[in-house]
């Protein structure tokens, strides 16, 4: 539970990052956010939103929900596993972004993207608005944050079984 409790924090920042951007408002479902796309831009844009209205929608869900657990449970050493599994875990894909950053957002748009609506040229409305900057401060912010929290957890849950011990 603490690695999905990890995992909701994570998502929290990047909602936050998503709905302070330009296109923030068509991401909860306004339609009058986004002038100047093409009709494939537009395309890729409704794919993001999908994909976010179910990261709105499960992210309190898991936030809730692995708090209320870990209240619960008092599971320290599980704490414990869980961050520190977090940590590495993000540390390998935030070492992924360092190493070759196009491989990476290549990769992770093929994923989440396998129709392949998201390439565009560097001229266009859709890379105007999220030039390769915007994915970058993204992934170190959200990187920095994540191991952060996991790291107070990590620590956290150290010290409780030490004291247990």
């Amino acid at each position: 539970m603490t690695f999905l409790l990890c995992v909701a924090v994570t998502l929290v920042v990047i909602c936050v990052f998503a709905l302070l951007s330009s296109v923030g408002g068509f991401l909860i479902g306004a339609t009058d956010y986004i002038t100047g796309f093409t009709e494939l831009e537009l395309s890729h844009m409704v794919d993001v939103r999908n994909i976010f209205v179910w990261v709105f929608i499960l992210t309190p869900i898991i936030l809730v929900a692995s708090i209320v657990f870990l209240v619960k449970q008092k599971d320290w050493k599980g704490m414990l596993w869980g961050s520190a599994i977090f940590i590495d875990l993000v540390l390998i894909i935030g070492l992924a972004f360092l190493i070759n950053f196009d491989w990476a957002f290549e990769l992770f748009h093929d994923v989440f993207f396998p129709q392949g609506n998201w390439q565009f040229s560097v001229d266009s409305a859709i890379i105007t608005t999220f030039p390769l900057s915007y994915f970058v401060t993204v992934v170190i912010v959200t990187t920095a944050i994540s191991i952060s929290f996991a790291t107070m957890l990590l620590i956290l849950s150290i010290r409780r079984v030490i004291k247990k011990a």
